[in-house]
């Protein structure tokens, strides 16, 4: 036994493999996680990623990334996730963010996720900002990014935007060990951005302008 084993054991300069490791799929009325309530879910298709639009199949993609998340998909995260994506706290103004694919190809990353996943229950809801139609245009020209979340306190911020013709995610913002318990110390950036672009109406004839 022994030998089989010395025989079976990499050498080096062989590069290791990483085995996904999934979350054991359940039924979705016995899921106890938000993680594990996406465990039986198919995985994307790359076809599929390419039609999705925004900002009208933004939930779409933010489950998507949960089931990648889910099936331990490292592979995958390509079909969600802009080349230069990052990942930090969850605020608007993405305080202490890095990159996702930075040597690991995503590996810290999703396992800081999954944990996050694993932490939060199973009937987290998903939100965004409701929009107007023009804005709703800004996003889907990629003009403007889109911000969702998972949870209330406890929450996965997602930066959505629209890369090459494609609706991808930039930025996605969790607390790895839970809220903080005591004020977090960080560089002020001023007031954090909204959350959906706003709608400023167009001048119409008759208007009068503003008094230098």
């Amino acid at each position: 036994m022994e030998r089989a084993w010395e025989e079976a054991a990499p050498t080096a300069g062989t590069p290791t493999v990483r085995v996904p490791d999934p979350i054991p799929p359940v039924p979705p009325d016995e899921a106890t996680d938000l993680l594990q309530s996406y465990s039986s879910r198919t995985l994307p298709l790359v076809r599929e990623s390419e039609l999705w639009e925004l900002p009208f199949q933004s939930k779409r993609l933010a489950v998507a990334l949960m089931i990648i998340a889910a099936h331990d998909r490292l592979d995958n995260l390509p079909l969600v996730l802009t080349p230069d994506a990052t990942w930090g706290l969850p605020d608007p103004r993405r305080f202490g963010e890095r990159p996702v694919f930075a040597g690991d190809g995503g590996a810290e990353f999703l396992a800081a996720l999954r944990r996050v996943g694993q932490r939060l229950p199973a009937k987290t809801a998903w939100a965004s900002t409701p929009m107007a139609l023009g804005p709703q245009e800004f996003v889907r020209a990629g003009a403007e990014p889109l911000w969702t979340y998972f949870g209330a306190e406890d929450r996965i911020y997602l930066r959505m935007t629209t890369y090459r013709g494609r609706a991808r995610i930039d930025y996605v913002g969790f607390f790895d060990d839970g809220p903080p318990t005591e004020p977090l110390r960080v560089v002020d950036q001023g007031p954090a951005p909204p959350l959906a672009p706003t709608f400023i109406r167009p001048p119409e004839a008759g208007d009068v302008p503003p008094t230098p």
